[in-house]
């Protein structure tokens, strides 16, 4: 049974995210009675690539076992993970749940490459990254728990597509929105990230005009968090700049 069917990302909504950072989107998602919905520990491999928004393609593993986790299967074209790699549309974000074990690396440079061409938004995963260097150099936007040598197989084996997954202690649902930038990733639930981004562009604006008031001298107390008396501030100097 599906936990909840997702809502497609469109393109307004899509152009307001880009305008805010992961911090006012976790705000916003804390009014609202969400709190966990950051990835933890997952820090960008090219500081030139950490931006990024779209639906989440997930990748479930396991375990590897000697039993299953055999050359064949993991080379076959029906394998989960290559699956993902060939399948993913056009703008999604591919977030594998590696249960936190980054002993292995989940991907390197020939798979991410083929996600660049193929115009994948980006690879999110806690577990390791091959090839950190060179795919740094795609400037193709990759969160991962850390740099991992060791193939993906030596330590899990790819179950399941498009299922609901853990990533990063955080639970990720099939078209859930994913956002990176500096701060990290967070999940937004498609049927939420309309008025999400809405109120994280207020908020932002609300940010900005606090932090010229602390710069002339202004305490932030009764400031921010802003009391009623700072909102009507804020409201007739929004008035007075629309004029």
């Amino acid at each position: 049974m599906k936990l909840y069917d997702p809502v497609p990302l469109s393109r307004k909504t899509r152009n307001l995210l880009s305008k805010v950072n992961t911090a006012s989107i976790t705000s916003q998602l804390r009014q609202r009675g969400l709190l966990r919905i950051y990835l933890k520990g997952l820090p960008p491999v090219s500081p030139k690539a950490r931006r990024f928004i779209g639906p989440a393609f997930t990748v479930r593993f396991i375990p590897m076992r000697e039993d299953i986790t055999l050359v064949e299967r993991v080379s076959s074209p029906e394998s989960p993970q290559r699956r993902a790699i060939e399948e993913a549309p056009a703008g999604s974000v591919i977030c594998m749940d590696c249960r936190g074990d980054t002993s292995a690396g989940m991907a390197g440079d020939i798979l991410v490459a083929r996600l660049k061409v193929r115009k994948v938004e980006a690879l999110v995963m806690d577990g390791g990254m091959r090839d950190v260097e060179e795919c740094a150099k795609f400037k193709f936007p990759i969160f991962c728990g850390a740099p991992s040598a060791p193939a993906s197989f030596v330590a899990h084996h790819a179950a399941d597509l498009q299922v609901p997954i853990s990533c990063g202690a955080a639970a990720v649902l099939p078209g859930d929105i994913l956002m990176g930038d500096e701060d990290g990733v967070v999940v937004i639930p498609s049927n939420l990230v309309d008025e999400v981004a809405a109120g994280a562009v207020e908020q932002e604006h609300l940010e900005a005009w606090t932090q010229k008031e602390v710069l002339k001298g202004r305490s932030t107390f009764g400031l921010y968090p802003p009391n009623e008396a700072t909102l009507r501030q804020y409201e007739a100097w929004k008035k007075k700049k629309k004029k």
